[in-house]
């Protein structure tokens, strides 16, 4: 069982504003923060945004837009306590996955259904198995649909956190791209 400062901890800093931050242009050769490299590009996701946070406690993030498609996907990198019990991984994500529901829901003024959520395994392309939590939904709105997908795992001292985001007409020709995507990233990211 976690110890509920540490749970406490986590709910606070996945609930709390953002102190200000930096969000960067990607220059060739510049997706690496703090010692952690990022791919620059991946099948059809090229690096766009760099986020840094002043605290370093708060972690790092690169988005990644799609080439000629409505689709995008964030990865966050932020430190886990080494101390922590095996379910905090759970528990990180039903917080991170209740943000983006309530920000989804509120921040968007969409409709939001939840489409699934639960344990999820990548086998990276190194051949390493990782066990971590997938949450899916979908926003409407103006007669548009969007797939929009939260995956954790912990990788060493860690949380990677990625946020997936396209439009549900190109679902079929996305969802390969976004699985190589998290098995080419599982494996290359040395957090």
């Amino acid at each position: 069982m976690p110890r509920l400062p540490t749970l406490l901890c986590f709910a606070m800093l996945a609930l709390t504003p953002l102190p200000a931050q930096d969000t960067l242009r990607v220059a060739p050769g510049q997706a690496a923060l703090l010692g952690v490299r990022f791919p620059e590009d991946v099948g059809p996701f090229a690096a766009t945004r760099i986020t840094r946070y002043p605290d370093p406690a708060l972690g790092m993030g690169v988005s990644y837009m799609a080439q000629g498609l409505r689709a995008e996907i964030s990865i966050y990198v932020y430190p886990a306590p080494t101390d922590a019990p095996e379910d905090l991984l759970k528990s990180q994500f039903e917080v991170d996955w209740q943000g983006v529901r309530q920000y989804a829901e509120q921040s968007r003024e969409m409709e939001v259904s939840v489409d699934g959520e639960g344990p999820v395994e990548i086998t990276a392309e190194d051949g390493t198995i990782h066990a971590g939590f997938k949450g899916e939904l979908t926003m409407r709105r103006q007669g548009q649909s969007h797939a929009s997908f939260l995956y954790l795992f912990r990788k060493g001292d860690a949380f990677l956190k990625y946020r997936a985001t396209y439009d549900r007409s190109i679902r079929l020709t996305l969802e390969p791209e976004v699985e190589r995507f998290l098995r080419v990233t599982l494996a290359s990211i040395e957090p």
